[in-house]
Parts: structure tokens; C-alpha cells; sequence
């Protein structure tokens, strides 16, 4: 069955170009670069060499950054799941004042605090689209029959909710931890030098030649902690999964907090977390009309209204140009490939074959790989001359963030 499918693949023409194509860019851009950043690592010379260890062993702030990025990956976890299901006004308060305290010369503790109080609720994205899609689709007929065998709400909660959403759970938790794992705007604008992770780490040592091989070295234990996460959480996965078997499912209906302490705190902790989400855009609006005085000083007043700003970035070619950028490639990499990958999964979808099968798993590294990896990778590889892109030097060009 397999040759008569494989026979069929090779008579069309379209296939075997695109076949060919498939194979060019996962040798290129997927396979190679996260290779050779093995090799410049333990074999700079063609011989295997540790000193990228020692190295990284003796640096007191790559190895602060990589207990960082490990703790505020697993709190990280935990918090966005306490937010999901039981979000106290106390705990919100409670990590408020510490994002305040972080000043200039802030604690690490408290610069660890105020990271962790942006990112969980700036990460909660996850949880809002793949959660709140796995409780709609939970079977109210499975509910209401188990209210009326007299089990109660929390065994309810306990034994037929959060059952069916256990696949759903330890995906969003993975991606929270990976998501602290490689975390790099909040530690890098928050954390200061106290609390340093090791994506903002990797990129300080990558910009010089001779702590580059250090750069790397944190990128792979990036990599080989995301991948030994997915394998960890993928076996407790398999552990046991629960589905509804009703043949049509009713959708969940709006239930009434039957106690009015209970309704009063959710309903306050709802409008916090409204205020909390909402206030970061409303600052940043009404800064956008402000001078740079107003904006270091945090004073709000309409003498510093102006509309400069807004001339300045787009009237300069300098201001505007990254943001130019930005949305043209955003839309290219959109574009590229969601036209791509839909193409090309038809194919692998239509012939199921051992090599299709490859070219599957293959395409999944950059799920499996931090982008801090894959990124430095492509950065390493294609700073001289390459044949796999007939000779031509990416890095230091537009084209290399295009291509990752």
C-alpha cells in the first residue's frame, strides 16, 4: 500500500517540486542551523572541547540567569493556573505593591515579584483561548446528571469538569512554563540586573565574539529543558484523558453564585482584574500624547498634551521605518506561512508515507526548540558564506527575521 502511495506521489510533478522544496528549507533553516550550534559549541575546532562548560560554570550571571528563568518558569505555571480558577483580591494586592517597589535598586526578590505580576497577566492569553474553548464544550447534560444523582458542586468541579478538561490543562501549562522559561521583554525592562533569565542572557553574551559560545551553550540547555518539559508533560498526558460520550452535548449555562459573600468577592475580583488589564492601555494612550518630561516623571497634566509624537514617528523616515517593518514582515510571515503549511500539510495528509511521515516531525522543532535557540542558530550559521543558500550571508540583513 505504502509503494502504490509513494508511486503515486512521484507521477506529480507539483508534489515532487514541492518535495524538493520541503527538503531544501528543513536542511536549511530547521535542521542545520540547530546542528551547527552544537557543533561551534563542543567542537570549535573539530575536536570536542568543554570549555563552553567552564565557561558558563564560572560566570556568576549566566548561572543566576538560568535559576531565574527555571523558578519564574515553574511559579509562572502555578500562578496562571491560580488565576484561571481562584484569583483572591489579596493575592492581586499583594503582588501590586511588589511591581511598585521594583525601583532602580529594588530587591531581586522584588524585581523576581514584579516580572512574575506582568507576565502572569500579560500571558494569560493562552488560558482565555484554549481553556475557555475546552469549558464551553463541556457537556451540561453530564452536570445536571450528576446534580440530580446528589452530587455536590465542588465534586462536580472535581470529577466530571476538570476531568474532561485534563488534556486542555496540561497544554496551557506547558506553554506557560515554556513561556517563563524564555521570557524576555518583562525580565529585560523589570528585572534589571538583579533578576537577569536567559534569553535576555543570550542575547548580551551573542553580541560579543567572545562569549559567544556561552550564548550558545544557554541556548541548548533552553532547548533540552523545553524538550525534556514536552516529554514530561506528554507522559503524564497519556496518564488518562476523559471525554464526553453524550451524542449531542449541550452547552454549559450561566449558574448563579447562590452565596452572596461568594458573588460579591468574584464580582470584585472581576473588576480588578478588568482595571488591572485595562489600565496598561489607557496609560499607554494617553502617554502617547505626552512629552518626555511627563512620561519620566509619571505626571499627567493637559499643559504636557502634545501631538509631536504622533509627527514625529510618522513624518521621520528613521521613526517610522521599524514600525514599517514590522507590520510588512508580520504580514509576509502570515502570509508565507499559513499558504505554506497549508499546501504542504494537504500533501502530507494525502501520502502517508514513511517519508512524509519524517518531514511531519520534522516540522514541528520550532514547537519543540525555544526561539532563542532556533534564532542564535541562524544567527551562527549564516554569518559567513553558506552553500546551502548558494553562498549568500544572512545575518546582519532583513531577510534572516523574515526567514525565522
Amino acid at each position: 500500500m505504502s509503494r502504490s502511495i509513494g508511486g503515486k506521489m512521484l507521477r506529480s510533478p507539483l508534489v515532487v517540486v514541492t518535495m524538493v522544496i520541503l527538503t531544501w528549507f528543513t536542511a536549511a533553516f530547521l535542521l542545520w542551523p540547530n546542528l551547527n550550534l552544537l557543533v561551534e559549541t563542543f567542537f570549535p575546532s573539530g575536536q570536542f572541547s568543554g570549555r563552553a562548560v567552564e565557561k558558563l560554570l564560572s560566570s556568576d550571571r549566566a548561572m543566576k540567569s538560568l535559576g531565574n528563568s527555571f523558578l519564574l518558569a515553574v511559579v509562572l505555571a502555578v500562578t496562571l493556573f491560580v488565576m484561571t480558577f481562584a484569583t483572591t483580591t489579596n493575592h492581586l494586592l499583594f503582588l501590586g505593591n511588589a511591581i511598585r517597589a521594583a525601583g532602580p535598586q529594588a530587591h531581586p526578590l522584588r524585581r523576581f515579584f514584579a516580572v512574575l505580576f506582568v507576565m502572569t497577566f500579560a500571558t494569560t492569553t493562552n488560558h482565555l483561548l484554549f481553556l475557555g474553548n475546552a469549558i464551553r464544550d463541556v457537556d451540561y447534560q453530564t452536570i445536571e446528571a450528576a446534580r440530580n444523582m446528589g452530587a455536590s458542586a465542588w465534586t462536580i468541579l472535581r470529577r466530571v469538569v476538570l476531568p474532561v478538561l485534563k488534556p486542555t490543562l496540561f497544554a496551557v501549562t506547558i506553554l506557560s512554563f515554556l513561556t517563563g522559561l524564555g521570557a524576555l521583554s518583562a525580565p529585560q525592562v523589570l528585572g534589571g540586573e538583579e533578576f537577569q533569565t536567559i534569553t535576555p542572557m543570550i542575547l548580551t553574551f551573542a553580541n560579543t565574539s567572545t562569549s559567544r559560545d556561552i550564548a550558545a551553550l544557554l541556548a541548548i540547555i533552553l532547548g533540552v529543558a523545553t524538550i525534556a518539559m514536552l516529554a514530561v508533560m506528554t507522559r503524564l498526558e497519556r496518564g488518562g484523558t476523559y471525554y464526553s460520550v453524550t451524542k449531542v452535548s449541550a452547552p454549559l449555562q450561566k449558574q448563579r453564585i447562590a452565596s452572596p459573600l461568594a458573588n460579591a468577592v468574584v464580582h470584585a475580583a472581576a473588576y480588578l482584574l478588568f482595571l488591572i488589564y485595562a489600565s496598561p492601555l489607557v496609560l499607554i494612550l494617553l502617554y502617547s500624547f505626552m512629552d518626555g518630561a511627563a512620561i519620566s516623571t509619571g505626571v499627567l497634566t493637559l499643559e504636557r498634551f502634545t501631538l509631536e509624537n504622533y509627527a514625529r514617528v510618522l513624518s521621520q523616515e528613521s521613526a517610522l521605518r521599524p514600525f514599517i517593518v514590522s507590520i510588512v514582515y508580520s504580514g509576509l510571515a502570515a502570509v508565507i506561512t499559513v499558504g505554506g503549511l497549508l499546501f504542504v500539510t494537504r500533501i502530507l495528509q494525502k501520502y502517508r508515507t514513511r517519508i512524509t511521515g519524517t518531514f511531519e516531525y520534522l516540522l514541528h522543532i520550532p514547537w519543540i526548540l525555544p526561539a532563542a535557540m532556533i534564532a542564535l542558530g541562524l544567527v551562527m550559521t549564516y554569518d559567513r558564506p553558506n552553500p546551502l543558500l548558494g553562498g549568500l550571508v544572512l545575518s546582519g540583513t532583513t531577510v534572516i527575521l523574515l526567514v525565522s
